[in-house]
């Protein structure tokens, strides 16, 4: 090979090493990824065929978008949820929680992202009548004709806990499971969000499930993206400036 043909080939090497740095250069930084921990919690936030949706989950991602990162999503029951947000590595959160989890000191709490319109009870449509006699939920759990289903590590905010009994179900699983044993009759009611009972109404299986709102359910309140307290202050600087304010009224 000839001396020319030599630099010829060696220009043409710099010139496309100078090129591909150049591009390089050009690209945006790659985004930081936060592990969001979620559990199966319809209509908020679920799984569905692999992909993570839900009016408080798609909330989420256009903060993390507007933010500057990426969410890696982990499906998890709600007693792991709350333990890897506490005491796991940092930086891990979890979205559509309020002030009840976020006052641990394990765990900081960012500006409210959305309103939930309260707790009630899930019955079935057929059993409305069973709970004409009753004007707050802590008659309904005391009456000892009815059984009730609850999840276990749960503070449902208003209601007397200490009157549960051996009647009771109280499991650890999820409120869609608590929703399918009221449709069944295996229960005659149990404790959720008014938007999940909506949401579960419309599945072929629990289309039998209509909302009790009584009197001492957890009223309505906003919800945040809940973090580990050792999340860097930065990442949650930049979670909360991309928040979109919620307004201080109260959903319909």
């Amino acid at each position: 090979m000839s001396v020319n043909n030599t630099l010829a080939i060696l220009a043409w090497v710099l010139l496309a090493a100078s090129i591909a740095s150049a591009q390089s250069e050009d690209r945006p930084p790659t985004k930081h990824t936060i592990k969001f921990y979620h559990e199966d919690y319809p209509p908020f936030v679920f799984n569905d065929n692999g992909v993570v949706r839900g009016t408080v989950a798609d909330k989420a991602k256009d903060i993390a978008s507007r933010a500057g990162f990426e969410i890696h999503w982990q499906e998890v029951t709600f007693r792991r949820l709350l333990r890897a947000v506490r005491f796991g590595e940092a930086p891990g959160c979890a979205p559509g929680y309020n002030k009840i989890y976020a006052d641990m000191e394990e765990i900081i709490a960012s500006k409210p992202i959305s309103w939930f319109r309260g707790s009630v009870l899930a019955i079935r449509r057929e059993d409305s009548a069973l709970f004409s006699r009753f004007s707050n939920v802590d008659e309904v759990i005391r009456d000892e004709s009815l059984r009730g289903a609850f999840l276990s590590d749960v503070d449902y905010t208003g209601v007397n806990q200490g009157l549960f009994s051996s009647r009771h179900i109280i499991l650890s699983g999820t409120d869609t499971e608590l929703a399918r044993m009221v449709a069944r009759g295996r229960v005659h009611y149990a404790p959720m969000s008014a938007e999940q009972v909506e949401y579960l109404q419309t599945k072929d299986d629990l289309s039998n499930l209509a909302v009790l709102s009584i009197a001492g359910m957890r009223p309505p309140q906003t919800v945040s993206i809940i973090c580990t307290s050792r999340i860097q202050q930065e990442i949650m600087e930049a979670i909360n400036a991309a928040i979109i304010p919620v307004g201080h009224t109260t959903p319909n």
